[in-house]
């Protein structure tokens, strides 16, 4: 096996580094999609407070009838969720969310 790797090195260092890097991109998108998988959890409820920054639309604030928290969403400069602007009070929302 050192002896593949050696030759494969000596005969193509480009190619060896950059499968080496397609290799390590690869194992960060995986550990990406399972740290996710594991983290988010469903919050589904009715609205009983939105408040949504009207101005620069950057801000978006939810709280729900069967929960304590209160969900925030912050947009960047240029984006921003052109559908929050439907969501009103008593309806019913479902999303994916982070534990923190």
């Amino acid at each position: 096996m050192i002896d593949l790797i050696s030759r494969n090195w000596k005969a193509d260092k480009a190619l060896f580094v950059s499968v080496a890097l397609f290799i390590a991109a690869l194992l960060v998108v995986v550990v990406s999609v399972i740290f996710s998988y594991v983290n988010l959890h469903v919050v589904q409820g009715r609205v009983s407070l939105i408040d949504v920054d009207a101005g620069k639309h950057t801000h978006l604030t939810i709280k729900l009838l069967n929960d304590s928290n209160r969900y925030y969403q912050q947009y960047e400069n240029r984006f921003y969720d052109a559908g929050m602007n439907n969501v009103h009070n008593g309806d019913n929302v479902k999303f994916y969310t982070f534990s923190s």
